[in-house]
């Protein structure tokens, strides 16, 4: 089928807004938990890190620093108890993300 990709592959384009995803090994055991606790924000929280390994700047995820070297992704908006994605840039990769936490908006 045309124009249609595979669902590993990425976009075309700046390589800046492609960086590569890892999730805080201290931090996944937890957010498996997490995701079982609240199955309702499961697939919600998939498409943004999904979006987010695409392009942290989707204006979908309204990006903003959260603090000096953590940042903040929506994974929902106007959404009551709407949960978020904080991450920080990987010190040995500048094109790498490391999810350090996702969750409800303290």
């Amino acid at each position: 089928m045309v124009g249609r990709r595979d669902a590993t592959s990425k976009p075309e384009g700046d390589p800046r807004l492609m960086p590569s995803l890892s999730i805080d090994p201290d931090f996944a055991a937890e957010g498996q938990k997490l995701l079982r606790r609240h199955p309702e924000w499961a697939r919600r929280v998939r498409k943004a890190l999904d979006q987010l390994a695409i392009d942290p700047r989707h204006p979908g995820l309204r990006t903003k620093r959260y603090a000096d070297e953590v940042w903040q992704s929506y994974v929902a908006n106007k959404t009551p108890g709407a949960w978020r994605i904080w991450w920080v840039h990987d010190p040995n990769n500048d094109d790498a993300i490391i999810v350090i936490s996702f969750g409800p908006h303290p």
